[in-house]
């Protein structure tokens, strides 16, 4: 049987929907909520994917140290991104994840 793929959920989402996500075979689900920044690079290593909603930010140091990671997946509606605004999203600059391996749609 092949490795699992693992998932972390960084922040709070329905009970519903992780009780679907873990009765996928091959999907391994842990939840860390309220992590900062330091914490979370620091898990994120030895997972495949990411879940967040917006309470969870998703920098460039996150990104970079999942040396595993695959996904990343925002619970909600849209992403976090304000055209023409010199401010930058919470969860994570759209232009700086499309630069990456990362596929944003």
């Amino acid at each position: 049987m092949p490795p699992a793929f693992r998932i972390l959920v960084a922040d709070a989402i329905h009970e519903q929907w992780r009780s679907l996500l873990a009765s996928h075979r091959g999907l391994e689900i842990d939840a860390a909520t309220g992590l900062n920044e330091a914490a979370l690079c620091e898990r994120i290593a030895d997972y495949d994917a990411l879940i967040v909603r917006s309470k969870t930010r998703v920098p460039a140091a996150v990104t970079s140290g999942g040396r595993r990671i695959k996904v990343i997946g925002r619970a909600g509606i849209g992403v976090d991104y304000r055209h023409g605004s010199d401010q930058p999203p919470p969860n994570g600059p759209v232009s700086r994840v499309r630069t990456s391996s990362f596929e944003v749609d």
